[in-house]
């Protein structure tokens, strides 16, 4: 507060004035407030706890978490590790298109978003269940179904690749994926998708304006009226897999949908990216087995492979081109996909067989 400001003046110079004149606004802060020194003298102050050297005789917990805090600074250790960790946790979660270490024979969106709760690395892509307090019962908590939480805000991905922050967000999402031992272009492709899904999925997502009717967002369903009205989805199954095994659902456990049209048009979107498949892809590899022939395949890729080298040397010899551009056009010649008889899937059965596991032969 500035006293010598009279109030009826100036209220906001007399409650702030003396914050205005000593508040600094440094180069890694994008704003200033009370509210921000204060949680400095925080971090301060827990800094100074994890920096503590242990004692011998201080509780196993406060040991530990020092001990984790001081291998979090050990940056030569990390180092060595490299990207190997997250790497291997990610096979464990089913693997990634971009790593080559993933495929959709058998793959269920389920079994994948069980996997990443479960290992802490993610889930909650499509949409997010957290607990919360009951707004109509406050003695009361319950589970939370909301809209997908997005990693840039709506308003950034609804304007696509037009939008310098996407840009950038694509661009981070290129370079992590190389660095975790991706082929560049084809991370570049595969995250070109994975974007443009998430855009998509944004523009589904109910804007941050109009989310502030707290009525409107209690819609509350038991577990088996929600399995009825959205059941494209196991809530069931995947809420059992988030609860400890001490934990029970019941029949009537009461869930709160936020945004329940969200819900509605999420089942539409994801047919349009559905990996569920008719048994015409049984038919394609019964197909392939008894009529294609190994050999035309082979000597059409190598007939497509020669047309692309001639592509590029032709590039590369042109005069009226300059450089940067040559760059470009040999780049695209490269990304030319080769869509060339069918894919080497459909050779293998055993992958046919797990893509369609569960399926009766009986009506």
């Amino acid at each position: 507060m500035d006293p010598s400001v009279r109030p009826c003046d100036d209220f906001y110079k007399f409650a702030c004035g003396k914050f205005l004149e000593s508040a600094e606004l440094r180069d890694d802060m994008t704003q200033n407030s009370s509210f921000s020194q204060v949680n400095d003298i925080l971090e301060d102050q827990l800094k100074a706890i994890v920096f503590e050297e242990s004692r011998p005789d201080e509780p196993y917990p406060y040991q530990t978490m020092k001990h984790f805090f001081d291998l979090c600074l050990d940056e030569d250790k990390i180092d060595a590790r490299g990207v190997s960790p997250v790497v291997s946790r990610l096979a464990a979660a089913g693997g990634w298109p971009v790593l080559g270490n993933w495929s959709k024979f058998g793959w269920s969106f389920l079994d994948t978003e069980i996997r990443l709760r479960n290992l802490s690395i993610g889930g909650g892509s499509l949409f997010q269940i957290f607990p919360s307090i009951d707004a109509k019962n406050t003695s009361k908590r319950v589970i939370e179904i909301d809209q997908a939480g997005l990693v840039l805000p709506r308003e950034f991905l609804v304007k696509g690749l037009s939008d310098p922050i996407v840009q950038a967000y694509y661009s981070y999402m290129v370079d992590i994926a190389e660095m975790y031992g991706a082929d560049r272009r084809l991370a570049q492709v595969k995250l070109n998708d994975s974007l443009m899904f998430e855009i998509e999925l944004a523009k589904i997502t109910v804007p941050r304006e109009q989310r502030r009717d707290f009525e409107r967002m209690y819609n509350p369903y038991g577990l088996e009226d929600l399995m009825a009205e959205f059941g494209w989805v196991n809530w069931t199954a995947l809420l059992e897999s988030m609860m400890p095994a001490s934990v029970q659902l019941r029949k009537n456990e009461l869930i709160i949908v936020s945004e329940v049209e969200f819900l509605k048009k999420l089942e539409v979107f994801l047919q349009k990216y559905s990996d569920d498949s008719s048994l015409s892809l049984a038919l394609s590899s019964l197909y392939v087995e008894r009529y294609f022939d190994e050999t035309s395949k082979k000597a059409a890729l190598n007939m497509t492979n020669m047309i692309r080298e001639e592509i590029v040397r032709n590039i590369q010899e042109l005069d009226w081109m300059d450089e940067e551009t040559k760059k470009r056009a040999v780049y695209k010649a490269s990304q030319v996909v080769q869509h060339i008889g069918y894919p080497d899937e459909l050779n293998d059965i055993n992958k046919i067989e797990e893509y369609y596991k569960g399926v009766s032969n009986r009506l």
